[in-house]
């Protein structure tokens, strides 16, 4: 019996996203699992609210391209590494942006029904919280599935 079908595992480049996504990867790849990676990308053009500023700027507007593409060829490096050292992992990528990274995390896992979230305790913003990172705290609180927290 497979205890998880789909595992999610955000990741933002930090070291512990990085140990967080090979114990994802394992999991995946012993069990078949599917494995989705979200990455989520915040948008300085992105109010709170959630409503776009310098919407029309050119200047914004590069910016925001560039930093997508910067984005997606980091990615394909790392899926890249995936499939070599998991050779038939069943493997996805998603880029996001969004302000908000557990708010990211906790609609992707609803979409997408994962039953598992395998996560860094801290990720690129510091540490925040003395003991567990405020975006692992919010995922924690929020999610309707297990998550794993690596340290």
């Amino acid at each position: 019996m497979k205890l998880f079908k789909h595992v999610i595992c955000p990741f933002d480049n930090s070291d512990f996203a990085k140990k967080a996504l090979d114990y994802a990867a394992q999991l995946a790849k012993n069990d078949g699992d599917k494995l989705t990676i979200l990455y989520v990308m915040i948008n300085p053009f992105i109010f709170e609210g959630g409503n776009p500023i310098l919407s029309n700027n050119v200047l914004a507007v590069d910016l925001l391209d560039k930093m997508r593409a910067e984005e997606k060829q980091h990615l394909d490096a790392v899926m890249s590494q995936l499939k070599l050292n998991y050779p038939g992992l069943d493997v996805e990528i998603v880029l996001r942006e969004n302000n908000d990274i557990g708010d990211a995390i906790n609609e992707l896992q609803q979409e997408t029904k994962a039953d598992l979230i395998v996560m860094g305790s801290h990720g690129r913003k510091g540490i925040k919280r003395f003991l567990l990172g405020s975006v692992a705290e919010a995922v924690l609180r929020n999610v309707d599935c297990p998550v794993l927290i690596v340290k």
